[in-house]
């Protein structure tokens, strides 16, 4: 453009554009180039915490008075202009963002109703469309019929009685997984009572693929017995980076740039894609993948493709999550430990029933990591139809991308008062402490509507399972060699200062490193 275009341009965009009332940084609103040089050139995967930074910076700042730290650590704090003299200013966060030129974020319970749930006239974006690969997918697939067929397809192999059908084989993978751990951590020659540090978050990530491929194929990959093949775990790593560079980024596709860019991650992910192709030629009859063949035969298996790499990534992320704050937060972990010391005998009996229902401990415990650190943490954008749409009381004009950020919406203090802090106390049956409450509403680790997570239920009977028996089977304790590993640093960058929060990097799906646990066999 020539010089009067741009000037014109510029005008238009920032006094005329329909969004041109919202706040929010300053390039959004001629380019989408922050978004990939925060998610990824810059810092690796922190558009989940930009989103909140532009909800903080751009909404206003009150005092609050008596300020408790409660256990964080004071630099924290110190970061975030709050002091000891008995008044800080907190920041309000804004409810409403322009993340792009047509792209609006919300952080509010109405707007991610009204996005996800309530209007026919909001679509799943065109963005999405940039991930097909072959035949489209449940997580691609843009056209709300088109979507909805699909989810039928899937959806009975994660009803309940088909998870009870597989739970005999989750604790055996549980107990696989057990077994390793104990074998790993033992020191040769030596006889100590803490074992050698171990990175849980490779553990889990072995331990969930083998239970996802025998679920669905019938056939274990089989990580946790063989090393030589752990190397597919960071395959699916680096695919899901690839496709979130492509999702924010799909300009990259011409001529094919990408393939120079992520020339390796490629090569990993076909790696990846043809262990389960020659997993789907060999699936047994009962299993999750010919359950959905049987219901239509004409489904392409690449349609499950997404919905499998992000049951297990979520389920792994989660498994660590957890067991980084239970370590972190030595008051937590003794009343978990002993809830579940308490309430179960023996390994053996560890299984869906009362007694695992009876754990409203280990329920806020795991309620409390899904908000603080949710397997999804970024934006999952839609597109307003042709008639516009009213989202949050506010008319967006047809064509703009809207969405809610969920770990922004997560850490909202009007919603979860000091939403930084581990509290599962909060999530307690009969808590009315305005201190430490949880607002249900806003508590989406899933998402919401009819595009919710389909192996929810999968992954929550999987990480309760497992939480039970890693505390059951083991004390253990963060490695001081290497506390910093998954951990915020004081000195970190925006976003990563807490030391006591797990830190994520966003890649369609979150992406961990850690914690680096001891483990001891527990004493009867």
């Amino acid at each position: 453009m020539c010089g009067p275009q741009v000037v014109g341009y510029t005008i238009y965009q920032v006094y005329f554009h329909p969004l041109a009332q919202y706040p929010g940084p300053l390039i959004g609103k001629f380019l989408k180039m922050e978004v990939v040089h925060r998610a990824l050139m810059r810092s690796g995967g922190d558009v989940h915490l930009h989103i909140r930074h532009c909800h903080l910076r751009y909404g206003k700042k009150v005092p609050e008075v008596n300020f408790e730290c409660n256990g964080a650590p004071f630099i924290y704090h110190l970061k975030r202009g709050q002091t000891n003299l008995g008044t800080v200013f907190v920041n309000v966060i804004g409810s409403i963002v322009r993340y792009g030129p047509n792209v609006l974020i919300f952080n509010t319970v109405e707007g991610l109703k009204d996005i996800y749930s309530n209007s026919k006239d909001i679509v799943k974006d065109d963005c999405y469309q940039v991930l097909h690969v072959g035949a489209k997918s449940i997580l691609t697939e843009t056209n709300p019929k088109s979507h909805t067929q699909r989810a039928k397809l899937i959806v009975p192999g994660f009803l309940s009685h088909s998870i009870n059908d597989f739970e005999p084989r989750i604790r055996e993978h549980v107990s696989s997984l057990l077994t390793a751990l104990s074998a790993a951590s033992k020191i040769e020659g030596q006889s100590v009572s803490w074992g050698q540090p171990l990175v849980m978050s490779d553990w889990c990530s072995y331990s969930t693929l083998d239970m996802i491929t025998d679920l669905v194929f019938g056939r274990s990959s089989n990580l946790i017995g063989q090393p030589e093949l752990r190397h597919i775990v960071s395959d699916i790593e680096g695919m899901l980076e690839h496709a979130s560079f492509l999702l924010h980024a799909p300009f990259v596709l011409l001529g094919r740039i990408d393939k120079l860019l992520f020339k390796g991650k490629i090569r990993g992910t076909r790696r990846y894609r043809q262990m389960i192709k020659l997993m789907m030629q060999e699936a047994g009859e009962n299993q999750i993948y010919n359950r959905l063949a049987n219901h239509a035969a004409s489904n392409s298996p690449s349609s499950f493709a997404l919905s499998r790499t992000e049951i297990c990534s979520e389920t792994a992320l989660l498994v660590v999550a957890v067991l980084f704050y239970l370590a972190m937060y030595k008051h937590v972990y003794e009343r978990l430990r002993r809830e579940i010391h308490s309430t179960f005998q023996s390994l053996e009996d560890i299984h869906t029933g009362p007694a695992l229902q009876s754990c409203t401990y280990l329920d806020a415990c795991l309620k409390e990591t899904l908000r603080i650190s949710p397997g999804v943490s970024s934006a999952l954008y839609r597109k307003v139809g042709k008639r516009g749409a009213v989202i949050d009381g506010h008319f967006v004009p047809s064509g703009c991308s809207v969405a809610t950020g969920i770990y922004s919406l997560h850490h909202n203090e009007s919603y979860f008062p000091q939403p930084d802090i581990f509290i599962p106390e909060r999530w307690l049956p009969g808590n009315e402490s305005n201190s430490v409450s949880a607002t249900p509403a806003a508590y989406v680790p899933f998402s919401l509507g009819s595009r919710a997570c389909l192996g929810r239920n999968l992954a929550l009977r999987e990480l309760e399972i497992m939480t039970s028996a890693i505390v059951w089977q083991f004390d253990f304790k963060i490695s001081l060699s290497h506390a910093s590993l998954g951990a915020g640093h004081p000195l970190g960058g925006s976003g990563r200062t807490n030391p006591m929060e797990f830190q994520l990097s966003d890649h369609i799906v979150s992406h961990k490193k850690g914690p680096a646990l001891q483990l001891r066999p527990r004493k009867p």
